[in-house]
């Protein structure tokens, strides 16, 4: 590759050696210089400038992630509380209504004041 590159620019040199010895040869050499090193600068600026543009994207979308996990992270901790207290509801309520279950049969109301002072505690 590298052989192929210089046996061009060697052919390249010889057969545009008379015009490149010349005075507007010379500044067309330079312009054409100038232009390729102009065109690579604004090429690697455009690069860096596209690659500084998603980076910041992917941090911002990596923070909107940190704030969502967090969220869950909460979310879900609200979710066990909630949880744990409906189960020791329900079990409070399932022990009260074995209670009544297994209270004595009778004709009249079964329920006590204390009875009643419970189920209204319960909401």
């Amino acid at each position: 590759m590298i052989s192929l590159l210089v046996s061009l620019v060697g052919t390249a040199v010889t057969r545009f050696a008379p015009w490149i010895a010349s005075p507007l040869g010379r500044a067309g050499v330079i312009f054409l210089a100038s232009l390729a090193l102009y065109s690579l600068g604004y090429w690697r600026g455009h690069t860096s400038a596209e690659t500084g543009a998603e980076l910041a994207t992917l941090r911002a979308q990596v923070e909107t992630y940190k704030r969502d996990k967090e969220a869950a992270d909460k979310a879900l901790q609200r979710a066990e509380a909630e949880a744990a207290a409906n189960a020791q509801i329900a079990a409070i309520n399932a022990k009260i209504v074995e209670e009544f279950r297994n209270a004595p049969k009778t004709d009249g109301c079964r329920l006590t004041r204390d009875d009643v002072r419970r189920l209204q505690q319960i909401r």
